[in-house]
């Protein structure tokens, strides 16, 4: 909300409930429709994929995508689950990986984890506008689409896909 120029309010009462207010900037003219990649009809992706989200519903929301494509998908909620998950998973393609999570963000994982594995392909997620530009790696902005995430999977991955 912050990020966008609005603000949530609320007011409880005891007994009376809680009213919440939601303030938005007002658009500049009609919203243009949103273009997004139509899924591609490419075949399945046989691909190793550490999925590393903090946000339970985010993590579940992109392995249910990656899965459906073919992906064996190895799932860590911070970067130190998915540091010790790497060391018994050394055929990794790609780490998807959220920028913004405690302790140790997704571009220090990053670093680490192709320090390690100099083959492995990063594309890294976001959902806040300053940080939507990595020096390295692509990122991906939140929210995106399921035909978005496989689109940019494809082209992180280029042949392996």
């Amino acid at each position: 909300m912050t990020q966008s120029g609005g603000r949530i309010g609320v007011r409880s009462r005891p007994g009376e409930g809680a009213r919440f207010t939601i303030e938005l900037p007002a658009a500049d003219g009609a919203a243009a429709p949103r273009s997004e990649p139509a899924p591609t009809s490419e075949g399945r992706l046989d691909i190793a994929v550490l999925l590393v989200e903090d946000q339970p519903e985010v993590r579940r929301f992109v392995s249910e995508i990656l899965r459906g494509a073919g992906c064996r998908v190895f799932e860590a909620g911070d970067a130190l689950e998915a540091l010790r998950l790497a060391e018994t998973t050394p055929d990794l393609h790609l780490l998807l990986t959220d920028i913004s999570m405690p302790g140790l963000d997704g571009e220090e994982l990053a670093r680490e984890l192709t320090r390690r594995l100099p083959n492995l392909r990063v594309l890294l997620i976001s959902g806040f506008a300053r940080r939507g530009e990595s020096l390295r790696w692509p990122v991906l902005a939140k929210p995106f689409s399921p035909g978005a995430l496989l689109a940019e999977v494809r082209r992180v991955v280029g042949p392996l896909a």
